[in-house]
């Protein structure tokens, strides 16, 4: 619901969801000023860059316009489109996200579920 409140407000053609990572959990790739993303990248890092993206993305059908038709278009190529255009909203989210894409991710996701119960 958040994010769709906070998509809807922004105006934008598109929302990010970021958590203020600071390097601690994966390596951060997201600047973020003014409730907008104004920085993606999980190549080149800079030291504004203190969010990581948290995998929830919102995009207005009009986004497909920005996709090329005849040829690949990655998730970081859209989102730079996006920036460009000052149209990629951020919503901050509190809760710590789980990297799962290796073994000791998904351990530590194990043991956080194995505490909440």
């Amino acid at each position: 619901r958040a994010a769709m409140a906070r998509f809807a407000a922004s105006g934008a053609l598109a929302l990010m969801t970021v958590y203020k990572n600071n390097d601690l959990y994966d390596r951060s790739n997201t600047a973020v000023d003014g409730g907008l993303v104004t920085r993606y990248s999980k190549r080149e890092r800079t030291e504004d860059m203190v969010y990581i993206d948290y995998g929830v993305n919102l995009f207005k059908k009009a986004v497909l316009d920005m996709v090329p038709q005849d040829e690949p278009c990655s998730l970081e190529d859209l989102h730079q489109r996006l920036i460009e255009r000052r149209q990629l909203a951020a919503l901050e989210i509190k809760e710590r996200f789980f990297e799962i894409g290796s073994l000791q991710g998904l351990k530590e996701f194990e043991e956080h579920m194995r505490r909440a119960e």
